[in-house]
């Protein structure tokens, strides 16, 4: 465990390096001017290349150091993207590849990985045919694996680097093994269950880096080590990490990167929760340092930390004051999932102070700047498909063009061939009779060649619009299953909030629109992911049962009773499986019921090798339902599940079903219905 005389220790090695903060300024200066003269020096090649390649070869060069320069704007993009179209005259070359990673690494670079991803998978698929050129090869699949990683598409993330360590172990690329293993660590560290995986590739990576010396990759190995112990909750094994990290930045005179060490310090301190003063000095000294340096983005985040140690020690002022300052750098940069985080911990704050309006204000923003990102997604798909689209036609387009100048070309031979025919025809009027069967022949055999050509047009038009239905379908399928939720309880709820607002209950009406807004931010953020954890379903079904039970004024009652305890963290199963079957539970059997007492029960046990869930309810069952005049309310959800769960079967090494029991006394009166799930231990996934 660290102590303030570490501390003090780390603050001196931090205040040595101070002098040179003057030096480091005057070097990005120098730094600045020299990349403006080598800017010019690139644009005046430029202007004297004569072939495509050369072309192509110095705007890549010259995107790149526009991309260097802090007021590029999407200038490097505009000539990242010239260089695709110059190269595309000759799209099968390594040339083209090239300019096709380039123009992707800018997208990635300005976080835009949906439109990175392709990019880079073409680049390496052109490569891929070429003999050599193994160091391009690598370079296109570990460019291809981060941006899928950065996109959360991890079996693409894992795919390509796998790609990648296979050329550099082919090769023995000790620094391409390392970046290679470096993000497949970082990749299954993001994958429940396989995280035991991603730490036996970042020791691996952290191996090739210390045989080849590559101390920037030390660092970076270190640091995503010390993160992965974290998690864990083995902070000591992680700050030992961070001990050889501060070690190599000193040796290194990197004050940024001691800034860093310093910060992720503060951070495992923070996420321990036990030493949160120790935590505060980490992140103090790591903000000095970085407002020395002018980082506006670090300082940021390391104001969010401190004010989320100040929220921690219940120190409410003092954290609304650090957030503040935190939130004003955030709106200067633009920094939107940063202006969202803030927002959100002040409308925490402003909520235990008791300060409702000024909580629902800081809440709206954090949802407002949401709401944006996630439109901002959206445009990036769209404008990743119109991208793609207009790649895919210019390319069309050149070769139907190369094939109309070869049918040009072959057209212009057969009438030099005539030419021929006619002077031997005039000095040769005996074979008058063959060269015309000649010019016959070479003119059928023309429109063969015409009517081939027009085939092979017709049929690729048409593999294109097959391609191109099946991606628009497969596209609405995705967006149908995402609707888990029946639309009539979202609005409902709303309605509800909007009735009790205009009762002036505004108290009330915040309590229930935080219930609601946890709610559907959980299923948000688990409508991506094809399992979660027993113990996460549980807290979203008990979000669910909440929101009814206010809804209805207390009509029935749902207790939840887990006997397995924190075992349910380590049960997967597909996420939203048990929310449809309680919905009816509800909806079907309590409240069409006339009993007094309307009861759902949730209860999880163990037997033997397997796990079992009851949804008990003590409603008017399914029998009497058909024959009530009551019209239930209608739930799409167990359509969904079921497919869900043969897809979940078939996808991962445990079986999930359920069974559904309807309850009837000794004279077949139903007493309500039981739906029982058995989930089989997990033996891990494919």
């Amino acid at each position: 465990m660290g102590n303030k005389k570490d501390i003090l220790i780390y603050r001196a090695s931090a205040l040595r390096h101070r002098p040179h903060y003057l030096a480091l300024l005057l070097f990005f200066m120098w730094a600045g001017c020299m990349a403006q003269s080598k800017l010019d020096q690139l644009q005046q090649e430029l202007s004297t290349a004569t072939t495509d390649s050369l072309k192509t070869a110095l705007k890549i060069k010259i995107s790149r150091e526009l991309h260097r320069q802090s007021d590029h704007g999407e200038e490097d993009l505009e000539i990242a993207t010239e260089a695709v179209n110059q190269a595309i005259n000759a799209p099968n070359s390594i040339i083209y590849a090239r300019a096709l990673n380039n123009l992707g690494l800018l997208y990635r670079y300005h976080q835009q990985y949906p439109l990175s991803i392709p990019l880079h998978v073409k680049a390496f698929e052109i490569a891929k045919n070429f003999e050599g050129h193994s160091l391009d090869k690598m370079i296109f699949a570990n460019n291809a694996g981060v941006a899928g990683r950065y996109n959360a598409d991890y079996e693409l993330a894992v795919d390509f680097y796998m790609k990648a360590l296979r050329i550099a172990e082919a090769e023995n690329n000790l620094l391409n093994i390392e970046i290679a293993c470096n993000g497949l660590g970082n990749t299954f560290m993001a994958i429940p269950q396989r995280q035991e995986e991603g730490l036996h590739y970042l020791q691996r990576a952290l191996e090739a880096a210390q045989e080849g010396d590559n101390r920037l990759g030390l660092a970076m190995n270190y640091i995503t080590i010390s993160g992965y112990h974290d998690q864990l909750r083995q902070h000591e094994t992680a700050r030992s990490y961070l001990r050889k990290l501060l070690k190599l930045n000193q040796e290194l005179d990197d004050t940024y990167g001691i800034a860093m060490t310093l910060k992720s310090f503060g951070a495992s301190y923070l996420l321990e929760n036990k030493h949160l003063d120790i935590a505060e000095d980490y992140f103090l000294e790591a903000h000095q340092i970085f407002e020395e340096l002018g980082n506006k983005q670090r300082q940021a985040l390391t104001l969010y930390n401190l004010g989320e140690v100040a929220f921690k020690q219940k120190k409410y002022n003092l954290s609304l004051a650090r957030l503040n300052k935190a939130l004003n750098l955030a709106e200067d940069l633009k920094d939107k999932v940063l202006i969202v985080n803030i927002s959100e911990i002040i409308s925490a704050i402003y909520e235990e102070k008791s300060n409702y309006n000024k909580a629902l204000s800081y809440y709206k923003k954090a949802r407002d700047y949401q709401d944006s990102i996630n439109l901002a997604s959206q445009e990036i798909k769209i404008a990743t498909l119109s991208k793609q689209f207009n790649l895919e036609k210019k390319e069309t387009e050149i070769g139907l063009l190369k094939k109309t100048q070869a049918y040009q070309e072959s057209q212009i031979a057969n009438q030099q061939a005539a030419i021929r025919n006619r002077g031997i025809i005039i000095f040769l009027l005996a074979a008058v009779f063959l060269t015309l069967a000649l010019i016959i022949w070479l003119q059928y055999r023309n429109h063969q060649n015409k009517k081939l050509t027009q085939s092979i047009i017709h049929q690729q038009e048409k593999e294109k619009v097959a391609a191109e239905y099946k991606r628009n379908l497969l596209e609405a399928e995705i967006l149908a299953n995402r609707m888990k939720l029946n639309p009539h309880f979202l609005f409902n709820c709303l309605n509800s909030i909007k009735y009790l607002i205009q009762q002036n209950d505004n108290k009330k009406a915040v309590k229930y629109l935080v219930k609601f807004s946890r709610f559907t931010r959980m299923v948000l953020e688990t409508a991506n992911k094809p399992m979660h954890s027993l113990q996460e379903e549980l807290e979203l079904t008990t979000y669910y049962l909440e929101l009814e039970e206010n809804r209805f004024s207390s009509d029935f009652t749902y207790t939840i009773c887990n006997s397995i305890g924190s075992e349910a963290n380590k049960v997967f199963l597909p996420t939203m499986l048990l929310q449809p079957f309680v919905e009816n539970a509800i909806w079907h059997g309590l409240l069409p019921s006339k009993k007094d007492s309307k009861c759902v029960a949730i209860k999880v046990e163990k037997r033997m090798d397997r796990v079992e869930i009851h949804i008990d309810d003590n409603g008017q069952g399914r029998q009497e339902n058909k024959r009530s005049s009551y019209k239930p309310h209608k739930s799409r959800g167990t359509e969904i599940v079921n497919e869900r769960i043969k897809l979940f079967n078939k996808s991962y090494d445990q079986s999930v079903n359920y069974t559904i029991v309807d309850k009837t006394d000794d004279k077949g009166k139903a007493l309500g219905t039981c739906v029982v799930f058995n989930i089989n231990k997990l033996n891990g996934t494919r």
